[in-house]
């Protein structure tokens, strides 16, 4: 098998270049995956602009992706085996990771992020981070496991049940995933608020009961108006600033829950505190 590979490898804020770079060989523990598909997260381009402070440049970003096993060095998986990685690697000894929450791990890594990541040809990954597929799936829709694992994450955060009319501000993927798992809970109504008119007509195939356009409304208003104000059961907010924060809080009803999906790191956020 061939030693070196082509990858997208960042050396810093703005540096980046398509290389080639050495291979690698698994360690005990470990699989080599060639990557058959990767997504670019928003996170990927604050990596690139020099915006996640957490980068361990140089670095290889990409933590959505799915591959094919070509060499294991773990008895639970085999070569021909398809993919997806979870890219959250906790330290293994404390007690969040003994609870199974390793994304709260203090000594937390993700691949992509502190780890050489999936845009690259082949990628090294820990087998525990590995989830192999038991039904057939095509890699094309395997690559959205971890976008997947989001939404559900943030609606079992939030509870989502029959009762629940629920907002998500922020229309992409994430949101889209948000909306899709709201629904198969049953959620009671589900709203939808973005600037981008393709992606709120998403919504509504996905299930929207109703969109906001933001770019044809004034949010900050709107979100005060009797139609909308005091709402909503639940707000995901999934783009995280100040304005979309302070338009979450007035949304909500009282003792309303509001899940911060996005949330940039780094920056201290405004919060009008008699809203909470």
């Amino acid at each position: 098998m061939k030693s070196k590979m082509k990858a997208f490898v960042c050396r810093g804020p703005k540096q980046f270049s398509l290389e080639e770079v050495e291979i690698g060989e698994p360690e005990i523990g470990e699989v080599k995956l060639k990557v058959l598909y990767a997504g670019i997260c928003g996170s990927d381009l604050s990596i690139v602009h020099g915006r996640n402070p957490f980068a361990s440049y140089p670095l290889i970003p990409g933590h959505e992706f799915v591959g094919e096993v070509v060499e294991s060095k773990d008895a639970s998986f085999r070569a021909g085996q398809l993919a997806a990685v979870m890219p959250v690697v906790g330290c293994g000894e404390c007690e969040s990771c003994h609870l199974g929450n390793v994304n709260r791990c203090r000594k937390v890594k993700l691949y992509g992020v502190h780890i050489n990541g999936g845009f690259a040809e082949y990628v090294l990954v820990k087998a525990k981070n590995l989830i192999h597929f038991e039904e057939p799936i095509q890699p094309n829709q395997a690559v959205f496991s971890e976008p997947l694992a989001v939404g559900v994450h943030a609606n079992r955060i939030n509870g989502t049940n029959q009762k629940n009319s629920i907002a998500i501000i922020g229309g992409g993927i994430i949101g889209s995933v948000i909306l899709k798992v709201a629904k198969v809970l049953g959620a009671k109504s589900i709203t939808v608020i973005d600037v981008i008119a393709e992606r709120l007509e998403r919504s509504l195939l996905l299930g929207a009961q109703d969109v906001i356009n933001g770019s044809q409304h004034n949010l900050r208003e709107l979100s005060k108006n009797q139609d909308y104000a005091g709402k909503y059961d639940s707000v995901f907010d999934v783009v995280g600033n100040d304005e979309t924060l302070d338009i979450a809080l007035d949304l909500l009803k009282p003792a309303g829950k509001l899940v911060l999906v996005a949330v940039p790191s780094g920056e201290k956020r405004n919060i009008d505190v008699l809203k909470i």
